[in-house]
């Protein structure tokens, strides 16, 4: 995927050139795994589109960053919720792959697999806690919904120091409302932490990075399946 950001003050676009993903022909493998396949296929589309979600919420925040350098704009905590939102999708896309391709013998034997160990490490390494992240986002106002929870969700510690966050010794602090704790560390309550990414350039080529890892592990199945005649049913 190529992309294209233009602006100025007042004015953002991002435009966006999708590579297609790997094809895989269903029709060379046998019946019982060409609508799995079929299913596999939409899933590795979808990984470009929620990369773009993200690089939009990046060019979002960027525009808003100039427009306001010193004076915190709402549009910024705008693409930091949007941009938690398109990590999860991407990771949890990512996790649907893994266990998509397993159900299918024939094809998870064409399928290049230490490309598919790395991307899953990649994530992990990158992204350790995107669900804890999308999380603290989607359930911020049921996670205050009493008291009890509240103490539950509270950060503390002696001290606690996270970005420009610093909790002293007998505070609790719960952050509901989606907040940037330090340049582009997004950040909010769950679980009695502190859930954070960073939305940054950093942050997209790594999702460019998982997805074009996956891709690669998919190029010998795209090959084998497009030369090969339709599999004879079981």
């Amino acid at each position: 995927m190529m992309f294209e950001v233009t602006g100025g003050k007042g004015r953002v676009a991002v435009r966006t050139l999708r590579e297609a993903p790997p094809t895989i022909n269903a029709e060379a493998l046998p019946s019982d795994e060409r609508r799995s396949a079929a299913h596999l296929m939409m899933i590795l589309g979808t990984l470009p589109y929620y990369e773009a979600d993200f690089r939009h919420a990046l060019a979002l925040y960027d525009h808003s960053e100039r427009e306001s350098p010193t004076v915190p704009h709402p549009w910024k905590f705008v693409a930091g919720r949007d941009g938690a939102m398109s990590i999860f999708n991407f990771g949890k896309a990512v996790e649907g792959i893994m266990a998509s391709v397993g159900t299918m013998p024939t094809l998870f034997g064409m399928v290049d697999r230490d490309p598919l160990r790395k991307a899953r490490q990649l994530m992990r390494d990158m992204f350790p806690r995107f669900e804890a992240v999308r999380h603290s986002i989607a359930h911020a106002a049921e996670l205050i919904g009493d008291p009890d929870k509240i103490d539950q969700e509270g950060i503390s510690g002696a001290p606690y120091t996270f970005g420009s966050l610093t909790i002293n010794p007998g505070q609790s602090v719960v952050i509901i409302r989606s907040s940037f704790v330090g340049p582009r560390l997004f950040a909010n309550s769950f679980e009695g932490a502190l859930q954070a990414y960073e939305l940054s350039q950093k942050t997209a080529n790594g999702l460019w990075e998982v997805k074009q890892t996956i891709y690669a592990a998919f190029k010998n199945a795209e090959a084998q399946t497009r030369q090969g005649s339709p599999a004879p049913n079981p």
